[in-house]
């Protein structure tokens, strides 16, 4: 099949071949094999073996791509990339059709002392993710030299790179060299990994999911606490933590934000062994349980009376974010993304952001920050936009870091103004809440996990209004909670005009309420499958 491009290069005297259908292109190796492999226009693997070690193609998939003989030089094009491979070393240049440089190997793919040695540039101000979920205090990599058993690597020059190939991973990232950064794999007779470009974290992620896989969709009890024989297949437990402590817990936060960088969509947190330390370090790990993508225990001994009860407070907490662990693990199934986001995943334009691995997002809405010191105090990051602390309402704003001193029962959660952060109910039959934190105009895609669907929730601002809108797959009744706003004149959905109550208990559908002391405005509503339910809020 021919192209313009192919058209265009054959013109100019250039040897060039165009195909729809992909293929596994071999490389002229002098010793052993090589090839390049597309998996999609943004993605292709790189497998260089000696002596017996295979460099097997995988199954066919459907990527234009146009390849060149270039003289000294393959060269490879897709929509998203250019790849150049050089005839006589091997060494792989990568960059986009515009022209910036995304990766460029610095010499020969090359054995030495049995391991395999690979160099590549890093220019100034390149950073550096993931490796697996190490405990490293900056979320960038940059300057440090790791082992690693995940050999996944981000780097904001907005690629990624996932190893294949067995062996025992050491990465040097600018830390020997400034200028560069070395990969050496012992044992290995082969390198063979995957290119991802993105050019966001999160696109990179999603490229890895056709490669690495996705999880199950989660049940709703394997998001409560279980026990360890109850992991799902796709839970990735946090290295195990032999003697509870400070540090180990802080340690744990930063794991999780750095599994979120390295293709780990759902790390799994062990309360066990915090379960036989003080009570205060133990309700500060349960904290953290509250907003774990998976929790388990490794413990069988019995509970006494007090942490029984701080587990049930515990386990009720993370309850209410069912329906938000739910709508992310179903995005983690679809997109292969993490159920949390360390801040580099949401903000990877923020150097400071990149600085933190010791807090994360839940999702893309809700920031978390864990304590793990004995008093409580800490120092948050909040990224930009405007934040809101979910428990004092009091606002800040982003681009700055504040000190915080938590209550032994507080976990700081920090939401970003134009979202909406569905809730479950506090205790027994009440509604499913919806807490909107205004001015920007937001939505929440709500996942129903009895039909497979999407429930849509809309909240924005219209000239003198507020509108809030519900395209529901379920009937359900609602409780919409708009954050730090004045009392309005009125609330009426069509013709009907909401009626004002005095107090919360009260509330109905067809009520509202606004709560003096917090400015925060409370409407019910009853939704009907397959019925759009609009109400406005004005004067």
């Amino acid at each position: 099949m021919q192209h313009a491009a192919f058209l265009a290069l054959a013109m100019a005297g250039a040897c060039v071949a165009a195909d729809s259908h992909p293929k596994a292109f071999p490389l002229p190796a002098q010793d052993g094999v090589a090839l390049i492999e597309w998996i999609s226009a943004s993605t292709f693997r790189f497998c260089r073996a000696w002596e017996t070690a295979p460099c097997k193609p995988g199954a066919d998939r459907e990527v234009e791509v146009e390849r060149e003989d270039a003289g000294a030089r393959l060269r490879f094009r897709t929509k998203y990339l250019h790849v150049d491979v050089d005839k006589a070393t091997l060494r792989v240049s990568v960059r986009t059709p515009e022209g910036p440089k995304l990766l460029e190997d610095l010499a020969e793919v090359r054995r030495a002392e049995g391991a395999v040695v690979i160099e590549r540039s890093a220019p100034a101000g390149e950073r550096f993710y993931g490796l697996g979920a190490h405990s490293h205090e900056s979320a960038d990599l940059r300057g440090t030299a790791m082992d690693t058993t995940k050999p996944f690597l981000m780097s904001s020059r907005g690629y990624g790179l996932h190893h294949a190939s067995p062996g025992r991973y050491t990465f040097d990232l600018a830390r020997k060299q400034s200028d560069r950064y070395r990969i050496t794999v012992r044992g290995a007779r082969k390198i063979d990994y995957y290119f991802h470009f993105g050019p966001s974290p999160k696109e990179i992620l999603e490229e890895h999911k056709e490669v690495a896989g996705t999880p199950d969709i989660l049940k709703e009890w394997q998001l409560g606490i279980i026990a360890q024989t109850q992991l799902p297949a796709y839970a990735t437990p946090l290295p195990a933590t032999l003697d509870a402590s400070w540090e180990s817990l802080c340690d744990s936060v930063r794991m999780m934000a750095h599994a979120s960088l390295s293709g780990i969509p759902l790390p799994a947190f062990d309360i066990g062994p915090y379960q036989s330390n003080s009570l205060a370090l133990y309700r500060r790990a349960l904290q953290l349980a509250q907003v774990a993508p998976v929790v388990f225990t490794s413990s069988t001994a019995p509970a006494d009376a007090e942490m029984l009860v701080m587990d049930e407070r515990a386990a009720q907490a993370r309850r209410r974010w069912l329906p938000f662990f739910l709508t992310y693990a179903d995005e983690a199934r679809l997109r292969g993304l993490p159920m949390l986001h360390s801040l580099p995943l949401q903000f990877p334009r923020d150097h400071e952001a990149s600085k933190r691995a010791d807090e994360f997002l839940m999702g893309d809405e809700m920031l978390a920050a864990p304590v793990c010191t004995e008093d409580g105090r800490r120092s948050v990051y909040l990224p930009m936009g405007v934040w809101t602390n979910w428990r004092t309402n009091k606002v800040y704003p982003g681009r700055q870091t504040i000190e915080i001193e938590a209550a032994e029962d507080e976990l700081p959660l920090f939401v970003k103004n134009g979202a909406i952060v569905p809730a479950g109910p506090r205790s027994g039959p009440a509604p499913m809440e919806l807490h909107y934190f205004p001015k920007l105009a937001s939505e929440f895609f709500l996942f129903e996990p009895e039909v497979s669907d999407y429930t849509q929730a809309h909240a924005n601002p219209a000239l003198d209004l507020w509108r809030l809108e519900m395209a529901p797959k379920v009937d359900r009744t609602y409780e919409w909670v708009l954050h730090n706003l004045p009392a309005p004149g009125r609330v009426w959905e069509g013709e009907t005009v909401y009626r004002r109550v005095q107090d919360r208990h009260s509330l109905a559908p067809g009520c509202w309420y606004i709560d003096e002391a917090s400015s925060n405005i409370h409407v019910a509503v009853r939704t009907l499958k397959g019925k759009t339910n609009i109400v406005h809020l004005g004067q």
